[in-house]
Protein backbone atom coordinates (compact mmCIF):
# COMPACT_ATOMS: atom_id res chain seq x y z
CA UNK A 1 0.00 0.00 0.00
CA UNK A 2 0.87 3.84 -0.41
CA UNK A 3 2.28 3.84 3.46
CA UNK A 4 5.35 2.30 2.58
CA UNK A 5 6.28 5.03 -0.29
CA UNK A 6 8.01 8.77 0.28
CA UNK A 7 6.25 11.52 -1.16
CA UNK A 8 7.78 13.42 -4.02
CA UNK A 9 6.82 16.78 -3.28
CA UNK A 10 5.39 19.06 -0.22
CA UNK A 11 2.23 17.99 0.81
CA UNK A 12 1.50 21.60 2.18
CA UNK A 13 3.14 24.34 0.38
CA UNK A 14 5.70 25.80 2.68
CA UNK A 15 6.25 22.97 4.85
CA UNK A 16 9.94 21.87 6.17
CA UNK A 17 11.33 19.32 4.17
CA UNK A 18 12.05 17.55 7.37
CA UNK A 19 8.58 17.22 8.20
CA UNK A 20 7.61 15.27 5.03
CA UNK A 21 10.94 14.23 3.45
CA UNK A 22 11.47 10.53 3.95
CA UNK A 23 8.72 9.88 5.61
CA UNK A 24 5.83 7.51 5.18
CA UNK A 25 2.30 8.19 4.46
CA UNK A 26 1.37 6.56 7.63
CA UNK A 27 3.38 8.94 9.77
CA UNK A 28 0.09 11.83 9.11
CA UNK A 29 -2.44 9.32 7.78
CA UNK A 30 -4.21 5.66 9.00
CA UNK A 31 -5.18 4.62 5.79
CA UNK A 32 -6.50 0.79 5.51
CA UNK A 33 -8.62 -0.41 1.99
CA UNK A 34 -11.41 0.79 3.01
CA UNK A 35 -10.65 4.33 3.84
CA UNK A 36 -8.61 4.28 0.78
CA UNK A 37 -11.91 3.22 -1.34
CA UNK A 38 -13.73 5.91 0.24
CA UNK A 39 -11.12 8.37 -0.78
CA UNK A 40 -11.33 7.09 -4.72
CA UNK A 41 -15.04 7.25 -4.22
CA UNK A 42 -14.45 11.51 -3.85
CA UNK A 43 -13.18 11.34 -7.16
CA UNK A 44 -16.27 10.19 -8.96
CA UNK A 45 -17.95 13.24 -7.39
CA UNK A 46 -17.96 16.83 -9.59
CA UNK A 47 -16.61 18.66 -7.26
CA UNK A 48 -13.35 15.45 -6.55
CA UNK A 49 -12.94 15.71 -10.25
CA UNK A 50 -11.57 19.10 -10.11
CA UNK A 51 -9.22 17.82 -7.45
CA UNK A 52 -7.48 15.58 -9.64
CA UNK A 53 -6.33 18.35 -11.20
CA UNK A 54 -4.45 19.44 -7.07
CA UNK A 55 -0.98 18.42 -6.78
CA UNK A 56 -0.64 15.78 -4.81
CA UNK A 57 2.54 14.93 -2.86
CA UNK A 58 2.76 10.88 -5.24
CA UNK A 59 1.88 13.18 -8.10
CA UNK A 60 -1.45 13.14 -9.95
CA UNK A 61 -1.64 9.24 -11.08
CA UNK A 62 -2.09 8.16 -7.63
CA UNK A 63 -6.00 10.23 -7.56
CA UNK A 64 -6.09 9.22 -11.10
CA UNK A 65 -5.85 5.33 -10.53
CA UNK A 66 -8.06 5.56 -7.21
CA UNK A 67 -10.55 7.00 -9.50
CA UNK A 68 -10.42 4.36 -11.77
CA UNK A 69 -10.21 1.82 -8.77
CA UNK A 70 -13.66 3.23 -7.40
CA UNK A 71 -15.04 2.86 -10.77
CA UNK A 72 -14.46 -1.13 -10.58
CA UNK A 73 -15.91 -1.05 -7.19
CA UNK A 74 -12.51 -0.97 -5.13
CA UNK A 75 -12.10 -4.45 -6.11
Amino acid sequence: MAHFYSAVDTPVEGLPDEFWKEQSCSNCHEWNQERLCDQANVYLTLSGQKSLEKPHPFGGILKRNLRQWATGGCE
